[in-house]
């Protein structure tokens, strides 16, 4: 489906097989585009709502293709469209951040935060470990295994 403005404030809603099969015959035509299977109109008042159809419920009518029967495709722009009234114009962004990078090094701090480092200079912490610290961590000795000389371990 797509729009066209026909006219001061007036579009015409165009609904298009998108296999761009065309219907053998047009139903709603009025100077339409040969390959084009339907339309419909949109008229707006001077404030931009919609005047015509009153109700933004329409269907498109069409004929079946190929030996199937006609059909009714209803769409209902009730709550989406609105035409705007006054000029447009893009405006200048104002960029105040910072300039894009990318995810460099990552740093585990003494108190467990992973700090994410990125090219544009800056830093996130991006997660935390639990950190454990023990008085005496020189006196943890293993339960399971033993040391017996250079590389070599008994159980």
């Amino acid at each position: 489906m797509y729009f066209v403005k026909s006219a001061d404030n007036e579009w015409k809603v165009y609904a298009k097989d998108a296999n761009d099969k065309v219907a053998t015959q047009l139903i709603n035509t009025e100077d339409v585009d040969d390959t084009v299977v339907v339309h419909n109109k949109l008229i707006f008042d001077g404030n931009g709502r919609l005047s015509a159809p009153t109700d933004a419920t329409f269907d498109f009518n069409y004929k079946g293709l190929n030996g199937a029967n006609d059909g009714v495709l209803r769409v209902d722009l009730n709550k989406t469209r609105q035409q705007k009234v006054s000029e447009s114009s893009v405006s200048a962004i104002d960029v105040n951040g910072y300039p894009a990078g990318e995810y460099t090094t990552f740093k585990i701090e003494d108190n467990g935060l992973i700090t994410a480092n990125y090219s544009n200079q800056q830093k996130r912490v991006v997660g935390q470990s639990g950190i454990i610290r023990f008085r005496k961590s020189n006196g943890l000795v293993s339960q399971r295994w033993q040391r017996l000389g250079l590389f070599q371990y008994i159980r």
